[in-house]
């Protein structure tokens, strides 16, 4: 394609500039046919390709970064062109290389299993074989690391923390055996990983008894119990028990994200940090709007929709052009009431600048809001 040369942008950020306003030219042009997305997605693809092995062979953080927006807005293209394009999955595949380098581990999994799931489905059997493998590298990391860190902060005698790092390692398990069950995959090595896991977490629970709840300990306990006879599980019952395991976490927004249709931040905060618009709400934002997108998730306009994601429950809800959503860990509990009512003052505050908006972060006034309402 021509669309680079005119301007001939020669840094990560023209580059990055360039592509979301072509990206917006032909979104808002009511000819654009499937052909010109197609054109696009692949331009991107091969773009994105180079930022990826980039990053890889530098590990430098701002390389990763760069690469994993291209990946997003790749993943936005590809989702007008209206069928599976053979570039999604792999958009996805090395989307989750950027984010198992960054230590990502557990999406780093979600993204290998959407591209083995997108390959499988266009018949590109080595390809799935291969998403599939390092799908289940990435969650088995993931359960790993997650218990190790819950092993050294209870040393540290931050056991609350520690706690919820245990729920994050049983909740990947519970992602690796979807993966095991979805695509059939009877591993041996792979089932022995998971018992050695699972009997791991079962040590620890007995290591720290009386130190954390023992009421929630016991009930985490049996689930595990419960984890250790995966060969008999399947998907409703996985579902089941991983709703059981969020409400042994507490309940806590974690952050809000609104999102224009076409993946841009209209605005984000962070309740962990007490901060806005930071570059890490940029990223969440396009990540979660990719994979909602790469699912082709559907979201009854208007209400409130339950999605699972990684820290725990994410509410979101769509209005018009925009998407809304509420990260929390645990149940969302009484915050459902509570985001309720701040998507209906912020339409009714800001719904002027988002009829005609440019992609300004023009929502000054919104922090305040949320610290009213939460």
């Amino acid at each position: 394609m021509d669309m680079m040369h005119a301007s001939n942008p020669t840094t990560n950020v023209e580059i990055l500039d360039e592509i979301m306003k072509q990206y917006l030219k032909l979104k808002e042009n009511e000819k654009t046919t499937t052909e010109q997305w197609i054109e696009f997605t692949i331009f991107i693809a091969n773009n994105a390709r180079n930022f990826v092995q980039k990053a890889i062979s530098t590990k430098e953080k701002e390389h990763n970064k760069t690469a994993l927006r291209l990946c997003n807005m790749g993943l936005l293209a590809a989702h007008h062109v209206g069928t599976l394009h053979p570039v999604i999955p792999q958009l996805a595949f090395e989307a989750g290389l950027l984010h198992f380098q960054a230590r990502q581990f557990f999406k780093a999994g979600q993204l290998f299993f959407l591209a083995h799931r997108s390959f499988k489905q266009l018949g590109n059997e080595d390809h799935a074989k291969k998403s599939l493998n390092y799908c289940n590298n990435a969650f088995l990391t993931s359960i790993k690391e997650f218990l190790t860190v819950a092993v050294r902060l209870t040393l540290d005698y931050y056991h609350d923390i520690g706690w919820n790092y245990l729920i994050r390692s049983v909740r990947s398990v519970i992602a690796l055996l979807r993966a095991r069950i979805t695509s059939m995959e009877n591993n041996g090595n792979l089932d022995d990983d998971i018992s050695r896991q699972l009997q791991a977490m079962t040590d620890f629970l007995k290591n720290e008894e009386g130190h954390f709840d023992s009421k929630q300990a016991s009930t985490l306990q049996q689930l595990i119990d419960e984890l250790k006879k995966f060969q008999q599980l399947d998907l409703q019952t996985l579902s089941k028990k991983e709703r059981e395991i969020l409400k042994l976490l507490p309940s806590s927004p974690r952050m809000l994200l609104i999102i224009y249709e076409d993946g841009r931040l209209v605005y984000g905060y962070d309740f962990e940090n007490d901060s806005d618009n930071s570059p890490f709400l940029v990223m969440m934002a396009g990540i979660l709007f990719a994979i909602i997108s790469l699912l082709s998730i559907e979201l009854k306009v208007g209400t409130l929709n339950q999605l699972q994601t990684e820290e725990g429950i994410a509410l979101v809800q769509k209005h018009d052009n925009l998407f809304f959503f509420l990260l929390c860990t645990g149940e969302p509990g009484s915050f459902r009431n509570k985001f309720q009512s701040f998507i209906e003052e912020f339409i009714q505050r800001y719904s002027t600048i988002l009829h005609q908006w440019k992609g300004e972060l023009r929502f000054q006034d919104t922090k305040s809001l949320i610290e009213l309402l939460f």
